[in-house]
């Protein structure tokens, strides 16, 4: 009976069991909430990591669209100079007419062009073809366009006929007033392109040039005049734009 009784004792109760799983219990769930820990503190620095690579891409796509922002503003800026750079030097030569014989389309003596290198200012030039002149070398610059009371010096005037310019000069070694109004009365409408200027020593009283062509007069005739200017202003072997454009804009 007394073995019985201890064999009884050594049986663990319900109450041992559920104290003796109890730590076990405890632990696994310590450990689960450890583990849990560890892998939310993963994702974080996983986070933060992908957060720096987004921002640092995205710093390089602002760098890389500043620099293209740069290099197309930089050939725009190009471009336009370029535009304005050749638009003022762009020729387009003038159709030459081989013949000496003037006709109703064209009119005036054909005198055949010489060369149109510009020279220093100061430079005399003594070779023209004629008087005045109506083609051959230069100075780098231009006479004012309209109406001058003083001959003007035949270098600067053979650049303004290279222009497309139509050059009027009269010779009235005793004054020709009324002469000089009529003239003026043609010029004065074109903005540019004309020049109303004396001129001694030449052959006959009015001399009308234009590149390559000579008309000449000894009294004013406004209907051949007009038909001369009509066929050569603006035609001259380099074309600047903007002269052009001022011609147009006053309905010529």
């Amino acid at each position: 009976m007394a073995k019985k009784r201890k064999t009884q004792a050594a049986q663990p109760t319900n109450a041992t069991r559920r104290q003796a799983t109890a730590p076990a219990t405890s632990g696994a769930t310590e450990s689960a909430v450890s583990s849990k820990s560890a892998g939310s503190m993963s994702d974080r620095r996983q986070d933060r990591a992908r957060g720096r690579r987004a921002s640092i891409e995205a710093q390089r796509r602002r760098k890389r669209i500043q620099r293209i922002a740069l290099i197309s503003g930089g050939v725009l800026v190009l471009a336009i100079a370029a535009f304005f750079f050749f638009r003022d030097s762009f020729e387009e030569p003038i159709e030459q007419i081989t013949s000496g014989v003037a006709t109703a389309s064209d009119p005036g003596q054909f005198i055949p062009p010489q060369s149109a290198n510009h020279v220093g200012q100061g430079t005399r030039v003594t070779n023209y073809r004629s008087n005045p002149p109506t083609s051959g070398d230069h100075y780098p610059s231009t006479a004012r366009w309209g109406i001058s009371d003083v001959p003007l010096q035949d270098e600067f005037m053979v650049h303004n006929l290279e222009h497309g310019g139509i050059i009027i000069q009269y010779d009235c070694p005793e004054g020709c007033p009324e002469v000089v109004q009529q003239l003026t009365e043609i010029v004065s409408p074109y903005p540019v392109k004309l020049i109303l200027a004396p001129r001694e020593n030449m052959d006959h009283m009015i001399a009308v040039t234009a590149w390559s062509r000579l008309l000449t007069l000894d009294e004013v005739n406004v209907e051949q005049i007009q038909a001369f200017i009509d066929a050569y202003i603006d035609r001259g072997p380099e074309k600047i734009q903007s002269e052009t454009d001022a011609l147009r804009a006053a309905g010529f």
